[in-house]
């Protein structure tokens, strides 16, 4: 498999993704999205829809 954020990025280039949506839980914003969702956002040349 491999780190949560090298698995989105190859998934996302081998279907020629446009968007990304993660969905989290209720808590705090970092519980809420968590860190490899906070890194995706951030990192991935992609559109990201994070939705709690």
């Amino acid at each position: 498999m491999g780190y949560p954020y090298d698995v989105i990025e190859n998934a996302a280039s081998k279907y020629n993704a446009d968007l990304i949506v993660i969905i989290g839980e209720a808590g705090g914003l970092q519980k809420v999205i968590g860190s490899n969702a906070i890194h995706v956002a951030r990192n991935l040349k992609l559109l990201v829809g994070i939705f709690t």
